[in-house]
Parts: C-alpha cells; sequence; structure tokens
C-alpha cells in the first residue's frame, strides 16, 4: 500500500481546487449570456403584473359555463319566437287572400 504524506494530498487538493476553479469560471463565462440579468428582467416586472391583473379580470370556467347555458336559453327562445312567426305567416296568407277577396267583390259592386 502506498502511503500518501500530507504534502501529496495537499498538493493534489490544490490542483483540484483549480481545475474545478476554472471550470466554475468558464462555466459561467459561457452561460452569462444565456442566463437572463437582472437588470433585464426588472422593467419586465411591470408587464407581468399588468398581463396578471388583466388575466385576473377574465372570465373563469364557471362563468363560461354559466354563459353557455344563457346562450342556450336564448337559443331555445329564438326557436319558439320561429315558430310562433312561421304559423303567423300560414295565417297572413289566409287573411291577405280573404282582404283580396274582399276587395274584389267591393269591386265588382261598383262596377255593376
Amino acid at each position: 500500500m502506498n502511503q500518501y504524506e500530507w504534502r501529496d494530498i495537499a498538493a493534489l487538493l490544490a490542483v483540484c481546487g483549480l481545475v474545478s476553479g476554472a471550470l466554475i469560471a468558464f462555466l459561467q463565462w459561457k452561460l452569462g449570456s444565456f442566463f437572463a440579468k437582472a437588470s433585464d428582467v426588472t422593467p419586465l416586472a411591470g408587464r407581468v403584473t399588468a398581463i396578471e391583473e388583466r388575466l385576473s379580470k377574465m372570465p373563469n370556467h364557471e362563468d363560461l359555463r354559466q354563459l353557455q347555458e344563457r346562450v342556450g336559453n336564448v337559443e331555445k327562445g329564438v326557436a319558439v319566437v320561429d315558430q310562433k312567426v312561421s304559423g303567423l305567416k300560414d295565417i297572413m296568407v289566409a287573411v291577405s287572400h280573404q282582404t283580396t277577396m274582399l276587395v274584389q267583390h267591393h269591386m265588382n259592386e261598383k262596377e255593376g
């Protein structure tokens, strides 16, 4: 078995420390432009706050469900009104025909 002296261990630790320090410095230098700096992020905080405020005022799932239900009720109401108007159309055609016949009858009386 090899016996290491404290000087050998200290030298080995010093080399490991220098290598790891160099590696950390290199990574900071290479990745420094990859991550945003605090000075770049600070102006965006106001914009993020404004967006969050606008999002908090938007309708949520429950609001949209209630709106969908109300629109469905309006659709049903419109369908009922459509049926009633269609029924009135037939009645108006009959009334128009009778009115035309009455006008023709009175016109014939005046001529004769």
